[in-house]
């Protein structure tokens, strides 16, 4: 493992415990990212293949939260500030996840 796939883990560690805490350090770790350069395009695929693995997630959840994945990445083409779409969609699949988790 290099440092910022170690990085991405923790990223998406914070992911399944939300709180406002693990929010902050999410935008501060997806920062560190994109400051020394990871694409979008690879913390996307990285996050996608974290959700496809996870046992947890059943699969018209994993459905739901790829589209997240690829609409971000589309509203990226569209507009610059990849930290904002990037912050957005984990946003959008924690709360999702948070709200499946709950109904059971």
């Amino acid at each position: 493992f290099n440092s910022q796939e170690k990085v991405l883990g923790y990223i998406y560690k914070l992911m399944k415990k939300p709180s406002i805490q693990s929010m902050i350090f999410i935008r501060d770790n997806l920062n560190q990212l994109l400051v020394s350069n990871m694409s979008l395009k690879t913390i996307i695929y990285y996050l996608e293949n974290k959700i496809r693995n996870e046992k947890k997630i059943k699969d018209e959840d994993r459905i739901i939260c790829i589209n997240y994945l690829v609409e971000c990445e589309l509203n990226f083409k569209k507009g610059y500030r990849e930290i904002h779409h990037l912050e957005y969609c984990i946003v959008k699949i924690i709360n999702y996840l948070k709200n499946r988790w709950l109904e059971k």
